[in-house]
């Protein structure tokens, strides 16, 4: 089955979609049909950022700091991040 590309700005959007609660890897590769090895990469960079944090188990949370996906998306463009770059 082929896997769906991945862009940090839907990564984030669907991160601040799921607040309060944490975005579980495994169950979001399933639902979007994303690579794992990508969505993983993406959250790394992000983390790097200071953009997401990294919960343990797979388990990663959008910084309180941001109150939306847009400013995030705003910070991780100003982090140097390729937002819209497609992996996968």
């Amino acid at each position: 089955m082929p896997h769906e590309p991945l862009t940090v700005v839907d990564l984030l959007r669907h991160m601040a979609r799921l607040r309060p609660e944490p975005l579980n890897a495994i169950v979001t590769i399933q639902l979007y049909e994303w690579r794992l090895g990508a969505l993983r990469k993406c959250l790394v960079v992000l983390e790097k950022a200071g953009i997401v944090r990294y919960l343990g188990r797979d388990r990663w949370k959008l910084s309180s700091s941001y109150v939306d996906a847009d400013a995030a998306v705003h910070a991780a463009r100003s982090a140097g991040v390729s937002v819209d770059q497609r992996h996968g």
